[in-house]
Parts: C-alpha cells; structure tokens; sequence
C-alpha cells in the first residue's frame, strides 16, 4: 500500500461516505453531502480538504466499479506483482486440468 500523508483525510472520507447512494447504484460524495458532514460534526475543511474529499469519492467510485470484475487487480498491486499472479493461477489451473485428464475425469 502506498504511504498515506493525509490519514485524516481519508479518515473524514470514510466517515462521510466515501459513496452515497444514488439511483441504480453509487455516486461520489456532493458538495451538499460535504456541508452537512460538517454542520454534524463541526469541521470546517478548507477548499483545497472539500474538493480532495470530493475528488477522492470519484477514485473510490471508480476503482469500485472497476473491482466488480472477477479478473481485476487489486489496485495496490505494481505490474510485476499482477502478472505474477496471474503466473501462479495459469500455472494451478494447468496442474489441474492436468491431474484431472491424468484421472480421466476431464471427459
């Protein structure tokens, strides 16, 4: 995982949200949602704190979205550690589909 120079932030991101529900599914984090976090709770962010939040909501959204599919990478994984893994579960599948016609179950 990358290192976090704003833990705060994203604490306040997953106290808000860090979606909202929205029709058919989620959406990012609004500005109204923002304004009422802090009348609650009595922060007032900063403008650059209100669009970061905001503008982390999206990412989150959008990697969540991205993350339904089954053959998604964790997104704290680099290039090399991707194909990797894809490396180990290609080469299981083999050694299964192998042990299986061995057996001769793979009719």
């Amino acid at each position: 995982m990358p290192e976090n120079p704003l833990p705060y932030i994203t604490d306040w991101l997953f106290e808000i949200g860090p979606v909202i529900p929205a029709g058919m599914g989620s959406g990012m984090v609004t500005w109204r949602d923002l304004s009422a976090w802090q009348d609650v709770t009595g922060i007032r962010l900063q403008a650059w704190e209100g669009r970061l939040l905001r503008r982390l909501s999206g990412v989150y959204l959008e990697q969540s979205r991205k993350s339904e599919k089954p053959d998604c990478p964790a997104p704290w994984m680099d290039g090399d550690e991707i194909a990797a893994s894809r490396d180990r579960v290609a080469s299981g599948l083999k050694a299964m589909f192998k042990a299986m016609a061995k057996d001769g179950k793979g009719r």
